[in-house]
């Protein structure tokens, strides 16, 4: 999702995608980082509030999933 800034520049970043997701009413999101490979989950209640953050994505809402990151990458691409 792109916004722009007050300047009329695209403005895009972790800091502001939350505002603008608790603006349109998105419960949860997962942001996932490359490097090192980390997944943070976020539940909105009155602020987005960190669930859960490590190499493993284990959420039950809005539904049920457990998947080990590594496992999304190519096998050349995985550490050992």
């Amino acid at each position: 999702m792109r916004s722009r800034s007050n300047t009329g520049q695209p403005h895009r970043g972790p800091a502001t995608k939350p505002a603008i997701y608790a603006q349109f009413d998105i419960e949860n999101y997962w942001r996932i980082e490359p490097d090192p490979l980390r997944v943070t989950t976020y539940h909105l209640g009155t602020a987005y509030e960190e669930i859960s953050a490590g190499d493993r994505l284990l959420v039950s809402e809005p539904f049920d999933v457990d998947i080990e990151l590594t496992e999304l990458l190519p096998r050349w691409a995985r550490r050992t």
